[in-house]
């Protein structure tokens, strides 16, 4: 599957979502899969960048992925990577929850959720308002960036 076809169902899934007063997919997705391009080594990682948010921010549901077909990787690192409001779980333990494991899909996941706590951190350090999250960034970075480290070996 293409990495086109990951980036037209982001854009769809952002589409009228806004992040910090700019269009959702351009400035946070764009952002993030920027980031990732600069890390990642195979096309899934990129694929997964692009899907990170969709099935947590929209009405697109993992298993619609299917439909797309995405690999397997692809698709289980997006569903390590999303949080719906109605899980019970508190943040850290799904910052736990992804870095556990050394399956390929995880390693996707963190190195997708290590430039969307990236890209997030830089924002917050110009935006007064979200500064609140900046140590709960934090946190999440100190325990992902180790095991990126060992992940990329």
């Amino acid at each position: 599957m293409f990495i086109q076809t990951a980036r037209q169902i982001a854009q769809e899934a952002h589409r009228g979502q806004t992040y910090d007063g700019e269009p959702f997919f351009d400035k946070h997705t764009q952002g993030v899969v920027r980031i990732v391009e600069l890390a990642a080594p195979s096309p899934d990682y990129v694929k997964a960048a692009y899907l990170h948010d969709v099935v947590e921010d929209s009405e697109m549901r993992l298993s619609e992925l299917h439909s797309f077909d995405f690999s397997d990787q692809v698709i289980s690192a997006v569903a390590a990577l999303t949080r719906l409001p109605t899980h019970i779980e508190s943040y850290s333990d799904y910052i736990h929850h992804l870095c556990s494991g050394s399956l390929e899909h995880k390693k996707i996941a963190r190195l997708v959720k290590w430039a969307d706590l990236t890209f997030n951190f830089a924002n917050c350090l110009h935006n007064p308002e979200f500064q609140i999250l900046l140590p709960r960034y934090q946190d999440a970075l100190t325990r992902i960036i180790p095991l990126l480290i060992e992940d990329h070996k």
